[in-house]
């Protein structure tokens, strides 16, 4: 059987135990390896996939053509002269649907109109104020610079404008605005307020706070509630609750608009005073209910506090009002998503994909619904494409990382951890995955070093701690394990299983009576917990007690007959008391019981090749290839089966078709490779040798079957240098014995 991270497994399964102490260890990895990709995916979610949701509009908008263009279009092709009347009775229609939050009808008005007399800036001025508060940044960022065209002191416009330039993060764009508002003595406190949020936006929060008060010392203008709310939250971000609470009391509530009290409503959400802080919302939904903003606003504020089938409703109400908003329908999704509702959830996923399918938003919700499902290759696939929008952002290389891992491709994981720390990551997370990768590449001291640096920023991190102990273990130090076993536990009492990890150390040290001590006193405290039985038991094989470890699983299976690990180790436990029979019986079971998993049944398939015939191993696997058609690592194992072990590679002509069109595999270009060599073909077996290498570079076993094909291409001097490289390296195998017989002759 093909091994997918280094030599031929067949290499790797020469130990009395059959390596069910690896097989516990797995488990441990697999379980703390789950909870790494949890905390990624949570981290990835929370900030908003990267970017702030206006910001990310901003960036994948500006790949579409702005709505502005058609109009723009018509102006040039047909000019309309329109009365001052006109022009004045379309404001108020248009200003008092704004007022009522009907911000889709206000823009058909103002499209419309604008089709006929594009001149108008104060019309410019509201469709990109109305863009803007649909989140639609490009296509208000159009309107707004076509207003101050028309009119360069506009400053209503430059003031959105400068909004705009500090949401993209231009600094100096927003600044050059800044300069102009406080110029004019009408908009000097909207320059103000834009100077302090600058400021805040660079880190300087004391210099912000000397701008808002500026602000709103202006003697020519009261304070706006804007500026109000805006000075009140950079006290809360200071710890001054009292003034920020003194300059929200003066505000005039009754005369706020939706904006207002949605600003306050956030005000004392972040105060934490939910109280207040609903209130407001209430205030607002019961004045503005049509408003989608009101009613989106409101949606979010449940679904932060997990009321999600009521968030749901009022996500669907903002969407109904402003249903080409990618954001309304990102967030409604979202929470379909999360409260379990995947069906309509996929509808809306499906919709954004036909209307914006290079939008980061919808690829982070494909993402998120792939992963909800279970299905790691689409949402590696949806990962992948985020990359190519946002390249300079860590965060998506760590959770690709994660993914490719749990996938097996660890050439993959291992570039994309890189990836992400070469571009800043913060969090420990690739400094875990790379000692992980270094761990199974045996590269022990090189993965410690790893560990140490998530220890020296996080002491108590457990899993820098488990993986040290397990480092110091390999390495055959017992008692160094211990104690990073024994601070773990000391950290995260509650895990009482982390006293099987002492047990063990325990008994790699020669102490096995305390070892199974330890073991039953959490046997004791947890007898239905199979991790505690599976330590028990391997402690007993230590302890050269087989009778007793198959009778302590026999009877842990009576009480959890559907637990599928139990029926696992007993047909290990069968293995070792060379009854292949009952092993494969209890492997079934397991099976059975566990469908989907994939690495499970390549494991048990290893074990039938190590201890059965060729033909009921074929059997086998051609019975899980039947379960799972599509799974490319059953194939290639079956592929490796009649190529390598059967001698018969014709056998695998469908399988290897299949497997061409996995991209991403070492292991499965290498099968395909050797397919190729072993019919004679070896200009493609170079060049799928080659391709395997560049994914995998320190594959020994794929660059011994390289040299092979080059030397059957009589390119000896090529094919020496690259035996030189791994000839020393290979465990002893037939591989090995071949290749040095073909070094020999090459000589000759």
């Amino acid at each position: 059987m093909k091994d997918m991270e280094s030599e031929d497994r067949k290499e790797k399964q020469d130990d009395d135990l059959l390596a069910i102490d690896d097989d516990y260890a797995k488990k441990e990895q697999a379980v703390r390896r789950r909870h790494i990709f949890q905390i990624a995916l949570l981290i990835l979610v929370v900030v908003g996939l990267v970017f702030s949701d206006t910001l990310m509009e901003y960036f994948t908008g500006r790949r579409e053509k702005p709505s502005t263009n058609r109009v723009e279009t018509v102006a040039k092709t047909k000019m309309v002269r329109v009365s001052a009347e006109e022009r004045q009775a379309l404001l108020g229609r248009v200003n008092g649907l704004l007022d009522e939050g009907k911000v889709n009808d206000a823009l058909n008005l103002l499209v419309q109109h604008l089709g006929r007399d594009p001149e108008f800036a104060e019309a410019q001025y509201l469709a990109g104020a109305a863009y803007l508060r649909q989140g639609r940044i490009q296509s208000a960022y159009s309107h707004l610079k076509q207003a101050t065209a028309l009119r360069p002191d506009y400053y209503e416009a430059q003031e959105k404008l400068g909004e705009i330039y500090l949401i993209a993060g231009d600094y100096k764009a927003a600044r050059e605005i800044s300069t102009k508002l406080t110029k004019g003595e009408e908009y000097l406190q909207d320059g103000l307020r834009l100077e302090s949020e600058i400021a805040l936006a660079e880190g300087h929060l004391t210099l912000a706070l000397q701008k808002a008060k500026a602000a709103m010392a202006d003697s020519k203008k009261p304070p706006k509630v804007k500026t109000s709310a805006y000075l009140a939250a950079l006290y809360l971000q200071k710890g001054d609750t009292g003034k920020a609470d003194e300059i929200v009391k003066k505000l005039d509530i009754g005369s706020m608009d939706a904006e207002g009290l949605l600003s306050l409503a956030k005000f004392y959400l972040g105060a934490g005073k939910d109280a207040q802080a609903l209130s407001f919302f209430k205030q607002a939904l019961k004045r503005y209910p049509d408003s989608a903003e009101v009613n989106y606003n409101y949606a979010q504020y449940l679904f932060s506090k997990d009321q999600l089938r009521e968030a749901i409703v009022y996500y669907r109400k903002a969407l109904g009002a402003f249903p080409n908003v990618q954001i309304i329908a990102y967030r409604l999704s979202q929470c379909l998503l999360a409260s379990g509702q995947r069906s309509e959830a996929k509808t809306h996923i499906d919709a954004m994909t036909q209307r914006y399918p290079n939008s980061i938003l919808t690829l982070g919700l494909k993402f998120q619904y792939h992963i909800l499902a279970g299905e790691r290759r689409p949402a590696i696939d949806a990962l992948n494409q985020m990359t190519k929008l946002i390249p300079a952002a860590p965060r998506p290389y760590i959770v690709l990382a994660n993914l490719y891992w749990q996938e097996g491709m660890i050439p993959q994981a291992e570039k994309n951890a890189f990836k992400a720390m070469k571009l800043g990551e913060k969090t420990v997370l690739p400094h875990l995955m790379i000692g992980d990768i270094l761990f199974i590449k045996r590269q022990f001291q090189q993965s410690m070093a790893y560990y140490d640096r998530v220890l020296e920023v996080q002491p108590d991190n457990i899993v820098a701690l488990l993986q040290t102990g397990d480092l110091y273990l390999n390495m055959g130090q017992p008692k160094r394990a211990e104690e990073r076993y024994r601070k773990a536990f000391a950290t995260n009492p509650r895990i009482k299983s982390l006293q099987t990890k002492i047990a063990w150390a325990k008994a790699m040290g020669g102490d096995l009576e305390g070892a199974l001590d330890l073991d039953r006193q959490y046997m004791r405290e947890a007898p239905n917990d199979p991790q505690a039985i599976n330590a028990y038991v391997n402690v007993l094989i230590s302890a050269k007690r087989l009778d007793e470890a198959v009778d302590t699983v026999q009877k842990s299976i009576k009480k959890q007959p559907r637990e599928w690990s139990l029926h696992y180790l007993l047909g290990d436990l069968y293995l070792l008391k060379n009854d292949f029979k009952s092993a494969a019986a209890s492997y079934a079971i397991a099976l059975a019981l566990n469908p989907g998993d994939i690495p499970m049944a390549l494991n048990v398939g290893a074990r039938y090749e190590k201890n059965a015939s060729d033909g009921e191993t074929e059997k086998y696997y051609l019975e899980i290839r039947k379960k799972y058609p599509d799974e490319p690592l059953i194939a290639n194992q079956l592929a490796w089966l009649y190529i390598e072990r059967m001698e018969t590679p014709q056998k695998a002509k469908e399988l290897v078709e299949f497997l061409m069109a996995d991209k991403e595999r070492p292991e499965v270009k290498d099968t395909i490779g050797w397919y190729y060599y072993k019919l004679g073909n070896y200009v493609a077996a170079e060049n799928y040798f080659r391709e395997a290498l560049q994914l995998a570079p320190d594959q020994y076993s794929t660059r011994a079957r390289l040299a092979l094909t080059l030397f059957s291409l009589k390119k000896n001097q090529e094919a020496e240098g690259e035996a030189k490289k791994v000839v020393a390296l290979l465990a002893p195998s037939p591989l090995k014995i071949k290749l040095e017989q073909a070094m020999t002759k090459g000589k000759i």
